[in-house]
């Protein structure tokens, strides 16, 4: 099972997130995911569970974290490529949230 982290992306801070730039972390798990989120401390509030794959939008200094503690840095084509995948995957099972939402 492997954690993923994607490129740096700028965004601007609001009240839940008071950062300039962010990535996603998603794993080939959940319960991989929130086992990443728990060593990282992430808050709860960054977690996206009806997403297809379920992510954390995580700061710079936290990714590095993550890779360092063995997360993946994927490209955005390989970043596309998994959640093609976990989407189709997803297309095949009734409880997928996005396929009964």
């Amino acid at each position: 099972m492997t954690v993923y982290v994607d490129r740096l992306m700028p965004c601007r801070p609001c009240e839940s997130w008071r950062y300039n730039f962010r990535s996603r972390m998603h794993a080939d798990s959940t319960m991989e995911l929130h086992n990443m989120a728990r060593r990282l401390g992430l808050q709860d509030i960054w977690y996206h569970p009806n997403s297809i794959p379920p992510y954390y939008y995580i700061p710079a200094r936290k990714r590095q974290m993550a890779i360092e503690l063995g997360a993946v840095l994927c490209s955005p084509e390989e970043t596309h490529r998994i959640y093609q995948e976990a989407r189709q995957k997803a297309a095949g099972n009734p409880d997928s949230p996005e396929v009964n939402p």
